[in-house]
């Protein structure tokens, strides 16, 4: 309760009356109740035309006058009104008799009515009408009256930032309590409040009812909060004048008065400490705060089944016997008095003896810090003056059990206070988490600590608040957290991550903040039905305001959850992004005002100069707030004092995406870049069987594969859990480097004490990493695993000199993986086949194969990694992707006769291994369909594999990634073919746009060819022939040839024999031949041209065709075959 009750004892001790009115000859006594008084002027035998207005003079007791020049910070208040003629009144605040010297009334009437307002602060902020200060603000718009009833302002000529007043009918009348400082909004400690009130003589149910609170709810005419306290005044009003006075002594944000009948509200005053000032230290202010809130609960502490808890004032008092205990025992004010730092190590859960020892470290200046069991390796960077707790193994410095805090508390010892160290001695080190390398602590000195405090101290916080401590201590948040929630008067329960749930029930706190893993159990039993949401709701009690979660990436399903839970009752839901370095930095996207965040694009990691997107670093507006260095390590700092975090988000329109970390951003073969925290938040967010994943890259070879824990209530094995993860990352559009190739499910969850987890509940990367790496990337897939020890046999072969036939080689390894697969019937030599399965449907010549089919009548089943809107309408899409091992489950309802297996990543750059996924286990699983369903397949491969078929000279070509993919695959195929398979292999040439639409692949030679000579004016002067084979001749040949059965088991080429060469195309393009090597170097001093891409690869040459041949297709064509002559106008 406040200490201004005080002010009512001393009033009873007072003679009465307490002050005395004089009218001419005649005194009237009233007292400082608040009552009203209405005197009456004894006018005598005057007459109303001889004799002057009487006039009224006011006067404090002797009594009254000692007790307020005794007790500076009480004021009385005086209001009084002349009851004839004019409806004029006065308010003053009286010290003493000289503050009433210009008090004059002249009325034959008045009503007259004072009342003592005491306050333990010596200068206490007034909020009112008269208080000169911004800080009472009308809750609509800052100024104006927001509420419904107010009939009339009494004031209309006064300032509009005054609050107004005036008559209302059932109605009410609210403030808001703002911290008069710049850019704060600091709920304020309210001592005290006086109403001025007159009600019409004709008002006869008159009543007034006064609230003070923090909360409103969240609608469009917001009301109190349903849990906010109840009225501190609630009274009948008979006509006349009231000075009404309530005693408050809490934290408040609103003021709000609620009037039933007809009331005329003349004026508010309310009086706020200031408990916490922008600068200063812990130290200073803590036992201004203890004072404030004395009889308050301040802790609370598991007793039997229920919590016990202890006031602010007995906490305070076990605080000092402790300091007092461990000053002595120790000698720490000796080690102060030298200018040493004493460090006080707590090591150990989150408990009420851990936060006894911060106190203790903040009330005597020493330095706190708090250990987990997973971060003892940080005491050798900070070595401690004593350990309290847990007893470390190795170190050799005083220690105190936990055990013996008690014991301290109750020997009763009081010490005088102790010296006061410097300011810039340090306060508090905070060990990072260790999620990304060895922990780092963040030293701040006493001065920078409580400005780092002061920011969350001074919000606003629920009506009587309770703070549930359990996480770890040595977590900025949780150790931060509990001193702020202390300095605004919290309450603060003390509990554990295994019983938080239950104790929450117990203490009902206002807030609760946790990590994702925390609160996944509430969403695993509502996803199973388990439990409703308001049931669900009740789960840390009925008094819940904000919940906020963060710490580690929060999938979108469980944060949507969280809203739709618990939003709906009046609670807030925060994601909540930050760093030990610099504190809370956004609120969902949002950044936190005392930040200011820039992005710094990293070309390494592909970001566009000047875009969006990049590192995010971030600066304290408060220079104080921000950590100026580690402990035992380097503060990563840019020029302008902006702090890396090392994570990497999107900034724009004022809304922060967090995308990943630096370190866990990986640049795949396909040279796009893959965020593993992203894409384990998409997975976990998509797949609801899904408990944990933790997703690892191989970019060597353009996969992901994923270590995963399942829901208890799922029955997915790994095979259908990996197949279910496919399907959804392609219903959903993901990267085809996104799309997860093989999973390990472990049956047990990770957990701090298995190591799988950190002491924050974070994934413990570096060890998942380790236990995982091994097994998840030495065969991202399991066939076939003999291609690969080809391409090893052929390197070895080269480096000792010794020539192999890569085909035969291939023929002779691929066996075994051939062996597994089923013997086919042999179909009908005729193929009448009338649906056809096409892969690769998108792809430059997959889609003029779909056009060919369709053109012929054919029916076409297109398997597409995701919905393509470009596809005839009548192709049916399939989704599904060659490499998964998933596939045939894929087509398993699908009606298709024949394959055209297109489907491959066409890419010279890339090396064996990072096409293999796609180019080699692409084909070896369509051969599997193809065997399964006994239906031809018709392979498309490239007219390069041609050099390692026997009797063909050695070639350069073969040391090319993508052709030994396709060398592979094709290997794959005639063994098929030996086993019964029917079908042909078609080698396609060098394709280059349709000579009907002229659509073709930018990023191809003939296209990048065509525009650089364009751009550059110039074409290289050689009378040697490139291929240009037009994608829609290419296609049609290969769907008529098909269609035949002579060419079952044989393969083809598809080239353009009647290609121009480089000089025939000058011509066509009209641009003047010059010397090729002129032609490259003018491709170099142009780094934008078309061709600069390709000038490593081709090393100043230029592709040409070789004698190929293709007599076997003209054979099988006949008329048919038609290659086309290129002109100017299909070339332009």
């Amino acid at each position: 309760m406040s200490q201004s009750l005080a002010a009512l004892a001393a009033l009873e001790s007072l003679p009465q009356p307490h002050l005395q009115v004089l009218c001419g000859t005649t005194s009237h006594g009233v007292n400082a109740d608040g009552h009203d008084c209405v005197l009456q002027a004894d006018l005598g035998v005057q007459t109303s035309l001889s004799a002057e207005p009487p006039r009224w003079t006011f006067l404090l007791t002797p009594a009254l006058e000692a007790l307020l020049r005794q007790e500076p910070q009480w004021r009385l208040y005086l209001r009084a009104k002349s009851l004839a003629g004019a409806d004029s009144g006065i308010s003053l605040h009286v010290v003493r008799n000289e503050d009433l010297a210009g008090l004059r009334m002249s009325s034959a009437s008045i009503a007259v009515a004072a009342i003592l307002q005491a306050s333990p602060i010596q200068q206490p902020w007034y909020i009112g009408a008269r208080s000169q200060l911004p800080c009472a603000e009308m809750v609509a718009e800052s100024a104006g009256i927001r509420g419904r009833g107010l009939l009339e302002v009494a004031s209309a000529d006064k300032a509009a930032a005054a609050p107004p007043f005036g008559l209302f009918c059932d109605g009410w009348w609210e403030a808001v309590l703002q911290d008069p400082r710049p850019k704060s909004d600091e709920a304020l400690f309210l001592e005290d409040v006086i109403i001025a009130v007159r009600v019409p003589t004709n008002e006869a149910g008159a009543r007034l009812s006064l609230r003070a609170f923090c909360c409103l709810t969240r609608s469009a005419d917001a009301e109190p909060h349903p849990l906010s306290p109840p009225a501190l005044l609630d009274c009948a009003l008979a006509p006349g004048l009231h000075l009404l006075r309530s005693p408050v002594g809490r934290r408040s944000r609103y003021l709000r008065i609620s009037m039933s009948g007809s009331v005329v509200l003349l004026g508010v005053e309310a009086f706020c400490a200031e408990l916490l000032p922008p600068s200063g230290t812990l130290r200073q202010c803590l036992a201004r705060v203890v004072r404030a809130y004395a009889p308050q609960p301040a802790v609370a502490v598991r007793a039997g089944e229920g919590f016990q808890k202890f006031s602010y004032s007995a906490l305070w008092s076990d605080v000092e016997c402790f300091s007092s205990a461990m000053r002595s025992r120790y000698d720490l004010d000796t080690k102060v008095a030298q200018d040493e730092d004493v460090v006080i190590a707590w090591i150990g859960s989150t408990c009420l003896e851990a936060f006894f020892c911060f106190l203790a470290c903040m009330a005597n200046q020493w330095c706190f810090m708090a250990l987990g069991s997973s971060q003892l390796a940080a005491l050798s960077v900070a070595l401690p003056t004593l350990t309290v707790g847990e007893q470390p193994s190795e170190l050799k410095v005083p220690h105190l059990p936990s055990a013996e805090v008690g014991e301290l508390v109750r020997q009763g010892r009081r010490l005088p206070e102790g010296p006061q160290a410097s300011l810039r001695r340090s306060a508090s080190m905070i060990f990072t988490s260790g999620s990304t390398g060895t922990p780092k602590a963040i030293r701040r000195d006493h001065e920078e600590l409580y400005s780092f405090l002061w920011l969350y101290a001074k919000a606003a916080t629920p009506d009587s608040p309770c703070h549930l401590a359990y996480q770890p201590y040595s977590h900025m948040n949780e150790q931060l957290g509990t001193a702020a929630a202390f300095l605004q008067g919290s309450c603060l329960a003390f509990s554990s991550a295994q019983t938080a749930y239950a104790d929450a029930r117990i203490v009902e706190p206002t807030g609760i903040q946790g990590v994702p893993r925390f609160f996944e159990p509430l969403l695993s039993v509502y996803e199973s039905k388990e439990a409703t949401l308001e049931e669900l709701r009740l789960s840390f009690g009925g008094r819940l305001h904000s919940l906020t979660t963060g710490s580690a990436p929060v999938t979108k399903r469980l944060f949507d959850f969280l809203r739709l839970c618990f939003e709906s009752c009046s609670c807030s839901v925060t994601n909540s992004y930050g760093a030990t370095e610099v504190g809370p930095i956004a609120h969902n996207g949002r950044v936190n005002p005392n930040v200011e965040v820039k992005i710094v694009p990293l070309t390494a990691l592909g970001h566009d100069p000047g875009g969006f997107t990049g590192e995010v670093r971030v600066r304290c507006k408060n220079t104080r707030v921000q950590a100026q260095a580690y402990v035992g390590a380097t503060l990563a700092l840019d020029e302008d004092g902006f702090y890396c975090t090392g994570d990497i988000g999107c900034y724009k329109d004022d809304f922060l995406e967090l995308l990943g970390r630096v370190g866990n951003v990986a640049k795949m073969a396909n040279g796009l870049f893959l965020s593993a925290e992203g894409l384990e938040e998409k997975y976990a967010s998509l797949v609801q069987d899904l408990d944990q994943v933790f997703i690892i890259a191989n970019p060597e070879e353009n996969t992901v594969a994923a270590a995963c824990v399942v829901q208890p209530r799922s029955s997915l094995d790994d095979k259908q859990l990996l197949s279910k993860m496919q399907q959804v990352a392609m219903e959903q559009g993901l990267g085809k480097h996104e799309v997860v190739s093989r999973v390990i499910l472990e049956s047990q969850p990770w957990t701090f004490q298995n190591g799988g987890l950190l002491e924050n509940q974070k994934i413990n990367r570096p060890a998942l990493l380790a236990r995982y790496k091994e097994k998840l990337l030495s065969a991202t897939l399991e066939r076939p695993k003999d291609s690969m020890e080809m391409v090893r046999l052929m390197a070895e072969a080269r480096r000792r000199g010794v020539a192999l036939q890569p085909a035969a080689l291939v023929q002779e390894l691929v066996k075994a993986d051939l062996a597994a697969a089923p013997a086919v019937s042999v179909p009908p030599a005729a193929i009448s086949a009338k649906r056809f399965l096409v892969t690769g449907a998108t792809g430059l010549l997959g889609r003029e194969l779909v056009a060919s089919l369709l053109a012929d009548g054919k029916q076409v089943v297109a398997l597409v990694r995701k919905h393509d809107g470009e596809l005839p309408v009548a192709v049916e899409q399939v989704l599904g992707d060659v490499s998964h091992a998933s596939l045939g489950t894929e087509l398993e309802e699908r009606k298709f006769d024949a394959i055209f297996h297109a489907a491959a990543v066409v890419n010279w750059a890339l090396s064996y291994a990072q096409l293999r996924p796609t180019n080699v286990v692409g084909t070896w699983q369509m051969v599997q369909v193809a065997m399964q369903r006994g239906v031809p397949l018709f392979y498309i491969s490239t007219i390069s594999v041609a050099a390692g078929e026997a009797g063909t000279k050695d070639r350069e070509d073969l040391q090319n990634g993508y052709v030994l993919t396709k060398l592979a695959a094709e290997a794959f195929v005639r063994a098929a073919f030996s086993r019964g398979l029917h079908g042909a292999i078609f080698r396609p040439g060098m394709l280059c746009g349709s000579t009907t639409t002229g659509a073709g692949r930018a990023d191809f030679f003939p296209d990048r060819f065509l525009q650089s000579c364009l751009r550059l004016g110039c074409c290289p002067e050689s009378d040697a022939v490139c291929d240009w084979t037009p994608v829609d001749y290419a296609a049609k040949v290969i769907v008529r040839a098909a269609a035949r059965s002579s060419v079952l088991g044989r393969s083809f080429h598809v080239y353009n024999p009647r290609s121009p060469s480089y000089a025939a195309l000058a011509t066509l393009l009209r641009v003047p031949p010059v010397p090729l090597q002129i032609f490259w170097q003018k491709v170099r001093d142009d780094p934008e041209n078309p061709m600069a891409p390709l000038e490593p690869l081709l090393a100043g040459s230029l592709p040409v065709v070789d004698d190929w041949g293709d007599a076997n297709l003209q054979q099988v064509l006949g008329a048919d075959y038609n290659p086309p002559q290129l002109t100017e106008d299909t070339l332009r």
